[in-house]
């Protein structure tokens, strides 16, 4: 339900709704008729951006392009964010030189964008997890993006998009 309602457009519902059947066993839709099959949809191309230090971001929005960020892109030394306790978008900073210490600049640049892609985008000041991708375990039996994490600290951020960013000079 909360991603229905930050869902952008049609696609978004469609690939949630879609998220919904597969995972709860194949359900028809309310006004579909018995034997009628629904026409699968070409998966969304996952958001990435590049901040201005050169590093790439990658967002999910939704549980599938979640776990696609999270456990197929994310290498183990990568950075991953999400908003602390509310549902949300797996952020990914791919790091162009990966290193011991991550640019903070960058780690916040992708955190506002974890705010944003969050339930508290309305908020003033959001609280975001940070950790290395490798302390991320998907949850055995549960649905598409749902993680637990260690090893994280929380840095508090201001939500923002993609344009704002831009405007800052803070994404490519």
């Amino acid at each position: 339900r909360v991603q229905a309602e930050q869902a952008e457009g049609f696609a978004a519902i469609e690939t949630l709704r879609q998220e919904f059947e597969e995972h709860s066993g194949g359900r028809q839709s309310v006004g579909e008729r018995p034997g009628s099959r629904s026409k699968k949809q070409a998966p969304r191309k996952i958001a990435s951006l590049t901040e201005a230090s050169g590093n790439a971001i990658f967002i999910g929005r939704s549980g599938r392009e979640n776990d696609q960020v999270t456990f197929d892109i994310g290498g183990a030394e990568d950075t991953w964010l999400h908003a602390r306790g509310v549902p949300g978008s797996h952020v990914l900073v791919r790091w162009l030189r990966p290193a011991d210490d991550e640019d903070e600049g960058a780690v916040e640049t992708a955190a506002a964008l974890a705010a944003h892609y969050s339930q508290s985008r309305t908020a003033g000041l959001v609280e975001v997890d940070v950790t290395r991708r490798k302390n991320v375990r998907k949850i055995k039996g549960a649905g598409p993006g749902m993680v637990t994490y260690r090893n994280e600290r929380t840095i508090a951020v201001r939500p923002e998009d993609e344009a704002s960013l831009r405007a800052a000079n803070r994404l490519g």
